[in-house]
């Protein structure tokens, strides 16, 4: 097992030099474009977000807020499991006191901000296969003693705003785009090819970021690792070499 904490780095080695960052205690290998590994699930993933994103493309602003009340059942998606019944909170989706803090996502959706009260119990949210989770606003915002925890077995679009101090488990894909930020939320990226992925200029900003064997955590475009700490396992891959740093100058 490695464990390192990402510092911005000198630009890359010049063509032909195997790229190194330097990390505490030891180095971690960039790996070269050309001999990067094949991911399947990884690559499969990755082409579906395209043809999945339009299924989430944005209409009209409805602008509903909402708080949990979990009065019917677990499931996100049911306006009677909200104060805005019969819709579904879009904007903001507020987490209180309640009896039911276990909490399902069973058909894709979109939101700006999720934020917990200081009342708030410690809430989890199970995000189930073959959907999108779409965060497009603030993201998390979390004035509670928990820390909100998420299973995510789909894909989870971080399109701005941070994942505060959420707990992670990553088995589908998770992607920063736009200028969205891991903040300081804890992320097990699982394996068997589960995918994070750091776009645009998104940052992992102080998060702890796991990466399993068999899973990938990539960083392109001006995507960049902030003072995040990696730890990555065996036949685990975080990959910088598709990444041109914040600044666009090599330094991520």
């Amino acid at each position: 097992m490695r464990s390192y904490r990402w510092r911005s780095q000198a630009p890359r080695a010049a063509a032909g030099a195997a790229p190194r960052a330097a990390s505490r205690g030891g180095a971690i290998r960039i790996t070269a474009a050309a001999t990067r590994a094949t991911f399947s699930r990884a690559a499969l993933l990755g082409s579906v977000w395209l043809g999945a994103l339009a299924t989430l493309s944005q209409g009209a602003a409805h602008a509903t807020d909402g708080t949990w009340t979990g009065v019917t059942n677990a499931e996100w998606t049911l306006g009677t499991n909200w104060t805005s019944n019969p819709l579904v909170p879009d904007n903001t989706a507020t987490f209180d006191t309640s009896t039911r803090t276990s909490v399902t996502i069973s058909s894709s959706t979109s939101i700006n901000t999720i934020e917990f009260t200081a009342a708030a119990p410690a809430y989890s949210f199970t995000i189930n296969p073959f959907l999108i989770f779409s965060i497009n606003g603030a993201g998390i915002a979390n004035a509670s003693a928990f820390a909100p925890s998420f299973i995510n077995e789909s894909f989870i679009f971080f399109n701005s705003g941070t994942a505060a101090n959420a707990a992670i488990t990553n088995n589908g894909a998770v992607s920063f785009l736009g200028s969205s930020s891991a903040g300081s939320s804890t992320i097990v990226n699982s394996g068997s090819g589960s995918l994070i992925s750091f776009s645009d200029t998104s940052t992992a900003g102080n998060a702890t970021i796991t990466t399993n064997g068999g899973a990938l955590t990539q960083f392109t475009s001006n995507g960049n690792g902030g003072n995040a700490r990696f730890i990555t396992n065996a036949g685990g891959t975080v990959d910088f070499s598709g990444s041109s740093g914040p600044l666009g100058d090599g330094n991520v």
